[in-house]
């Protein structure tokens, strides 16, 4: 049981944290791969945050890939021999029929005799088959003999209408509905309070579980979740799937959506609004399809709208279970471009979920500080209520939450701590903002300083893939509040933004407009913190690494640090950006950093408040 800290300790101090536009890579991270103490084969593709963690619990990863000869010839002979003629066990499962709260129905095929064999407290397997998929399928069985036998118990979830589950509402399902998921894990859980409870998904079903462990969090009843051919961005797979040879998936798939719906049809009849329901009977393509029923029912303007808002690429940023994902570079279906490889979880939309973040928050609540994350409007699921996201420079925001917070705790001293970009707001809030004076310390880490070198960098080399993914990630959140930027007049140019290949992307579309900025290197020149720190008042304490390759060491405006009195800085010959995996919490605890920022923030708090713990006079005694 967490141990209560008296109210008097909770008064006296306060840590503030401005994670706001943190830019870091903390679960798919290439280079730890090249970390880990147990070998893969080269002939296989596997990163992660958790490479560490889970590459030792594989027994066959250090062997190739090697198909089946004459199949391995081309990526649709694989894919065709493996639905047509792979092998399909012999199970035999036991079906129930759960009704959900809208009053449709999905069905739950058990294996058979689990009840009897096997206890209570057995891990549990759901498992999510692909788009039109049940439990008949061939790599479903499989799956399920293999669980067997390694004595789980699994039930596979029949989505409405598949593997023969009735349709009891003129509803299907989506890509993107997770309504009925969770019902099936509450249900599941519910039946087997004991067993800790796992999900495997393929293709569509992927993509779903995906949304599903995104959508709860640190919430989520699973223990852990595989995915597997998962589309990732439907966009991309819409794209692919009326290409070439891949029409003739496309056919296979919109004839079983036919076959399913002509079952249900009578359901449907005489339904009025946008439904379009002879061209969903009668459809040549999974996208008309959907655009005839799918995005009506679920209140998409359209099939494109429904396959940009249903992308578990989007989402995969918020997972906080162990996640594994399996994907095939030459799979037709779920093209390898559409995986979100480098930065699935970046830190550019940073906040309270991210790791570094809360590495510091544990170390800083240990010592009796109270800590409060600031996230900023769409990061970490913060609400956006007007038509205007956040930018490198606007202070508004942050000088709101100051006051906020120091009318709050009066009596409290204030400190802060910001990552990145957040680093670069902090400290030109510090040196700019008569607020600043409301701060009795803070720390500066990964700090860009100089926003045109960093836009530099991004644009060379590997550092490329970070500005992909950060491009991605910021229009991800855009994406989720489009209607509020609907019909906005001026030099925005909201498709651009929603859809770029860089941040300069983003930001010309729409973040120099909002903050009355000419061009993006108008924002860029004037958005630099380091124009600001000779200003600073207040004692601060800058970290960065020489390596980074999204803060360079160039840019560090070190003759205005060395000449001002209030300023310290520490350069580490190595760390990446928010890496400083180094110490004796490595490979997997906190950062290198976390010590020396609570020290330092320590020491100050010491200060002000009359205490001496022998921490000295830290600004002297630090070697940089």
């Amino acid at each position: 049981m967490a141990t209560k800290l008296p109210i008097a300790a909770l008064t006296t101090k306060h840590l503030f944290f401005t994670p706001v536009q943190a830019t870091t890579l903390t679960r798919y991270n290439t280079v730890a791969a090249m970390m880990s103490a147990t070998q893969y084969h080269p002939s296989l593709d596997v990163s992660g945050g958790a490479l560490d963690t889970f590459l030792p619990a594989f027994t066959t990863l250090n062997r190739p890939y090697e198909a089946y000869p004459v199949i391995r010839s081309n990526t649709h002979l694989e894919t065709i021999f493996a639905n047509f003629f792979r092998s399909t066990p012999d199970v035999r499962f036991r079906r129930e029929c759960l009704r959900t709260k809208d009053g449709g129905a999905v069905s739950l095929d058990w294996v058979a005799g689990d009840d009897r064999n096997l206890s209570p407290n057995s891990p549990t397997l759901i498992l999510l088959p692909g788009l039109t998929g049940g439990s008949e399928d061939s790599y479903v069985r499989h799956m399920v003999v293999r669980a067997r036998k390694k004595g789980w118990r699994t039930v596979v979830f029949n989505g409405r209408g598949c593997g023969d589950s009735p349709v009891t509402t003129p509803q299907f399902y989506s890509a993107s509905y997770l309504g009925d998921t969770s019902e099936v894990v509450e249900h599941v859980s519910s039946r087997y309070p004991d067993a800790n409870l796992y999900a495997a998904g393929w293709s569509l079903g992927a993509n779903i579980l995906v949304l599903y462990l995104a959508q709860e969090s640190s919430r989520c009843r699973l223990s852990g979740a595989v995915s597997l051919c998962n589309p990732f961005n439907l966009v991309l797979a819409d794209e692919a799937f009326r290409k070439g040879f891949n029409i003739i998936y496309d056919k296979s798939l919109s004839s079983s959506l036919r076959r399913i719906f002509r079952k249900h049809a009578l359901l449907f009849e005489e339904m009025g609004g946008e439904y379009n329901i002879p061209a969903a009977v009668n459809c040549k393509s999974a996208k008309e399809f959907d655009e005839a029923l799918t995005r009506v029912s679920f209140g998409f303007k359209s099939a494109d709208d429904y396959y940009s808002k249903s992308c578990s690429s989007d989402f995969i940023q918020h997972v906080c279970k162990p996640l594994l994902c399996i994907q095939a570079s030459n799979d037709p279906i779920a093209p390898a471009r559409g995986i979100p490889r480098e930065a699935i979880k970046p830190g550019l939309t940073g906040g309270s979920d991210d790791s570094y973040v809360r590495h510091m928050l544990v170390r800083a609540r240990n010592k009796g500080w109270r800590v409060v994350v600031f996230n900023s409007r769409g990061c970490a699921d913060s609400p956006v209520t007007t038509p205007q996201m956040y930018s490198a420079s606007f202070l508004g925001d942050l000088d709101a939450v100051v006051n906020h917070v120091v009318a709050r705790y009066p009596k409290a001293n204030l400190y802060g701590v910001g990552w990145s970009m957040g680093a670069n707001l902090l400290v030109q809030y510090l040196g700019k903002e008569a607020g600043g004076r409301r701060f009795s310390g803070a720390v500066s880490m990964c700090n860009p300083f100089d926003l045109v070198m960093s836009d530099e960098d991004l644009c060379k080399g590997f550092n490329r893939i970070y500005n992909r993914s950060l491009a991605k990630a910021l229009s991800g959140i855009l994406k989720k509040h489009l209607m509020l930027f609907e019909d906005i007049g001026g030099d925005y140019n909201i498709p651009l933004a929603a859809n770029a290949q860089t941040i300069r992307d983003y930001d010309d579309g729409l973040t120099r407009v909002s903050f009355g900025f000419k061009s993006v290197d108008e924002y860029l020149q004037n958005s630099c913190s380091a124009n600001f720190i000779k200003y600073v008042r207040t004692p601060l304490l800058c970290i960065q690494a020489k390596n980074d390759p999204i803060a360079p060491d160039r840019a560090i405006p070190r003759e205005d640090i060395k000449g001002n009195p209030n300023c310290l800085l520490v350069v580490t010959p190595k760390g990446g950006h928010l890496g400083w995996v180094a110490g004796e919490n490595a490979p997997r605890g906190c950062p290198w950093t976390d010590p020396m920022v609570m020290d330092f923030l320590q020491h100050l708090e010491n200060e002000r408040s009359g205490t001496h713990q022998g921490t000295g006079n830290l600004l002297q005694s630090v070697n940089v």
